[in-house]
């Protein structure tokens, strides 16, 4: 039983993790940015006070990161420790905007 569990807990990570794939910097809105990076301990609640600063609505489902950008700036938001492709996702925002 405990290896079933154990399988099914792999195959969950896998299935849920953020894959991005193919980076194509031809697709960028900009080149160079200023990034600020910064962490919370309840991301999704950080995520929607942003938001919500930002004049956008609260994100439906919770996030796990987020980024907010503008021509020259871009604000990324993860938890205190996160995977590297949580934080790659968010940078690539900051270059391509809403690319999803």
């Amino acid at each position: 039983m405990k290896k079933v569990f154990l399988i099914l807990a792999l195959i969950s990570n896998v299935a849920t993790a953020q894959t991005i794939g193919m980076i194509y910097p031809s697709k960028n809105l900009i080149t160079s940015t200023t990034i600020t990076w910064k962490f919370s301990d309840n991301v999704p609640e950080a995520c929607n006070a942003e938001r919500k600063r930002w004049g956008e609505p609260a994100y439906q489902v919770p996030s796990r990161a987020c980024a907010f950008w503008t021509k020259d700036t871009c604000l990324i938001i993860t938890a205190r420790e996160t995977l590297p492709e949580s934080l790659a996702h968010e940078v690539l925002h900051c270059f391509q905007g809403k690319w999803h």
